[in-house]
């Protein structure tokens, strides 16, 4: 959360200045979160195969952002190709963590609703599956109409924003409360007494 805040506002700051913010957003946001991304789903996911491949993942999409970054497209240009394939992996990455919690035991014994990882994968789920269909049809999306264009844009930012900060709620909701974090009311409406 920190590394998207810092890119967002330091993207603005140079943009109101009419500096090319293209590298911090790709430098940050495309290359830097989608590692830590794919590095959370690896700590995540049970299986040491599964824990593996992802961070295997990581490493190959680094190695890709800097070949990509090289040969096909300067650092300074919105590399809207690698959001679309940083968006797939992540995709690949949370249903691969669904199909860990529908196919082997580990979450056996607790209810998932408890389990932040779970309301994280979600998330990133709903936020990236947007993401990737806004960026990879990005040449079409900028030339349409540019309030129909700003009315996307926002509209991603406000999943975007609500994942944010969801994902501080999911882990320090727990802290609010009394016990440890498995130890949620039955009902979150409840009030303690």
């Amino acid at each position: 959360m920190t590394l998207v805040s810092a890119v967002e506002f330091y993207g603005k700051y140079l943009g109101l200045r009419g500096i090319n913010n293209g590298w911090i957003y790709n430098i940050g946001a495309v290359y830097g979160e989608t590692i830590l991304i794919l590095f959370f789903l690896a700590v995540a996911v049970n299986n040491q195969k599964s824990k593996f491949l992802l961070r295997s993942t990581a490493g190959a999409f680094f190695l890709y952002s800097i070949v990509y970054t090289i040969f096909f497209r300067p650092i300074d240009q919105f590399h809207n190709f690698s959001v679309t394939v940083a968006s797939l992996l992540i995709i690949f990455g949370c249903f691969y963590y669904f199909f860990e919690i529908m196919f082997y035991d580990y979450y056996l014994e607790k209810q998932l609703w408890k389990i932040p990882d779970f309301w994280v994968a979600t998330l990133l789920l709903l936020f990236f599956s947007s993401s990737f269909l806004f960026f990879a049809f990005f040449p079409k999306v900028i030339a349409m109409d540019a309030k129909l264009w700003g009315t996307l844009n926002f509209m991603l930012k406000l999943i975007g924003g609500t994942m944010y900060l969801s994902f501080g709620l999911v882990y320090y909701l727990p802290l609010l409360r009394e016990g440890n974090q498995d130890d949620f009311p039955n009902d979150l409406a409840t009030s303690k007494s």
